[in-house]
Parts: C-alpha cells; structure tokens; sequence
C-alpha cells in the first residue's frame, strides 16, 4: 500500500513540477508571415539583374514538457511550376516560365527543399512562435512577358 501512495505522491509532484504525462504530445503549427506569400519578389526586369527577395514562416510549437522545446525540421517542396525539380523552381503567368529558387542563406548557396540531393532543409528548436526565415532569387537575363507570376510550394514542419 505504501508503494502505491508514494506512486501517486510522485506523479502528482511531477505534474505540477512540470513533467507531462506520457500521453501528452508535442505540437506545432505554421502560419505565414505575410498571408499566402512566402517571398515576394516584388518587381524583375525581364532579361536584368537578378531579383532577390525575403519571407518568414513562423512556427507555433507548444513542448509536451513545459519549459521545453520541440525539435523541428522544416521543408519546402519544388512548386508547382517546377515539373518535380528544385533544379531550378518555376513561376508561371499563363504558359511563360520565370526560373528561380528558395534558400535558406542569403548567400544564396543552399536551395531550400527536402534534403534530397542538392537541397537542404531547415532544422531547430521552438517554444511558442518561432520565426523561420526564408530568402528567394529570381535568375538574371530571364526573357519573358510582363505580368503576375506565382507558383505554389508545399511547407512542412516535422517534429
């Protein structure tokens, strides 16, 4: 009987100490910065210089364990536009194509994707909202029709 009242004494202490209890689970959500737009490249001059532009994603992770984090891994899909490729990702207006990518510097160097070959993802530690951020380039000297360009890519968050 003893046993059984320290049992209960010790989950109770445990409990308001913090600790969660085993079917408790960690949790995140991804809400976008800026509504539906990642990045926003704004404005490319057909067949200029190169555009860059910037985003952020947050994450809203709850830890099971207070005063904890939940480790997480974040990944971008090719697009729509890309036929599958992160190799490079496409913008469409219509049936024109305008060539970029995602990063995850701002050197430009690492293509945010899947960590499939070439392409890496984004990985970290989050209690409450968390900014990921998220760097686009659009390649220069890119021929193509005036008008609005869009692709749509798939943000997953693994914890």
């Amino acid at each position: 009987m003893r046993n059984t009242a320290s049992l209960a004494m010790l989950l109770a202490i445990g409990l308001a100490l913090g600790w969660a209890p085993a079917y408790a689970q960690d949790s995140c959500s991804i809400q976008n910065g800026s509504g539906d737009t990642l990045v926003d490249f704004l404005a490319y001059s057909p067949g200029g210089a190169a555009a860059t532009g910037f985003g952020q994603i947050t994450l809203n992770c709850t830890p099971a364990i207070m005063a904890g984090t939940v480790a997480y891994t974040l990944s971008v899909g090719p697009g729509q536009g890309s036929g599958g490729s992160f190799l490079p990702r496409a913008f469409f207006n219509g049936v024109d194509t305008l060539n970029y990518n995602l990063f995850v510097d701002a050197a430009h160097l690492m293509i945010l994707g899947d960590g499939s070959p070439q392409t890496f993802t984004i990985s970290g530690v989050c209690a409450g909202a968390c900014p990921v951020f998220v760097h686009g380039r659009i390649f220069a000297g890119q021929l193509v029709s005036g008008g609005a360009y869009s692709d749509t890519v798939t943000v997953t968050v693994d914890f």
